[in-house]
């Protein structure tokens, strides 16, 4: 049976992103002075709002959620934020979901926007199943193939949710044909219904996908938006690689900034990591943080990003970043 409207669901909260830059010494120091626990979250939930994130941002929120001031979510549209691999995709929309968090109002528990992450050995059934977990089900019914597609939907109308936001959304169309189809067949019956709007976040071939699969295109013809790396072959690029990377260091939570921006750390973050602005830089400066954090640093040194490097260092690779230079003054 489906868990009523009124009991408590199981829950999924995103933790308090960090976003906010600290402009002077005075606020660097207060941060650097709060608990272990708290400095190690915002170096590892901290978000730069660069102009990509802040347009994507846009779009979901302003195009394609809630496209009218002050009227009615959009339904029954399909889109997506697409782009490569660690362009920060999942940031964005899992930022955006910790936005519109589950509301507890007279009628019981809402979710007004629903977020999971897709995975490649999904069956028909399990993406329904999952489809309840995202919003909160404490127990799951029992479904088969003839009543999947009508049970989500009422679950979808039941929590009130006006935006369905599938992340790594590529594992849907990156199976056998059957099952490529049958989750294209369940992702057009909950458009159909005109209760919510779905958001696909993935890799280029999402778009691709549903370009060349008019029942799903037709729900809206894919709005979406595309988050692109920073080329650091280009000059454009290199500069605001330079920027994201001060921006990061204003954010972090030390009294003494690591002019992460430097040339001579520039250039080694673009030989480890061709300049991404996603998951490889930051998976350098999260654990040096850490390690700043735990030697009582003041700041991140070129001896916390070397550690950081060797731990990760690709296969083949055994030029290692941040080797014999002085520290940044």
């Amino acid at each position: 049976m489906i868990t009523p409207a009124l009991s408590r669901p199981e829950l999924r909260f995103f933790p308090e992103f960090h976003i906010t830059a600290f402009k002077t010494d005075e606020e660097r120091r207060a941060a650097a002075s709060l608990s272990v626990t708290e400095r190690q979250k915002m170096i590892t939930n901290l978000i730069v709002p660069h102009r990509r994130f802040k347009n994507g941002l846009e779009f979901v929120r302003d195009r394609f959620h809630r496209p009218v001031d002050g009227g009615n979510h959009a339904a029954g549209w399909i889109g997506g934020v697409i782009g490569e691999a660690r362009t920060g995709k999942s940031f964005l929309v899992q930022y955006y979901a910790s936005k519109n968090p589950p509301v507890f109002g007279e009628r019981g528990w809402r979710i007004p926007v629903a977020y999971l992450e897709a995975r490649e050995d999904w069956d028909r059934i399990e993406f329904a199943r999952q489809i309840f977990t995202a919003t909160g089900a404490s127990t799951i019914p029992r479904m088969t193939i003839a009543s999947m597609n009508s049970t989500v939907t009422r679950r979808l109308r039941q929590m009130e949710t006006e935006l369905l936001i599938i992340d790594d959304a590529h594992f849907l169309f990156q199976v056998s044909r059957f099952r490529s189809s049958s989750h294209a067949s369940l992702l057009q019956h909950i458009a159909n219904q005109k209760q919510c709007n779905i958001l696909l976040v993935g890799l280029p071939n999402v778009k691709e996908a549903i370009v060349a699969n008019d029942q799903l295109y037709g729900r809206g013809q894919f709005p979406s938006f595309t988050m692109k790396e920073f080329d650091h072959g280009k000059p454009s690029g290199r500069s605001r690689l330079k920027i994201f990377l001060a921006d990061v260091d204003a954010r972090l939570p030390f009294p003494s900034l690591s002019n992460l921006h430097k040339e001579e750390y520039l250039h080694d973050f673009i030989t480890f990591g061709g300049g991404s602005v996603g998951k490889i830089v930051m998976n350098l400066i999260i654990p040096a943080g850490y390690m700043a954090i735990n030697r009582g640093s003041p700041f991140i040194t070129r001896e916390f990003l070397r550690i950081a490097a060797e731990d990760r260092l690709p296969s083949g690779q055994t030029l290692v970043p941040f080797r014999d230079r002085e520290e940044p003054k």
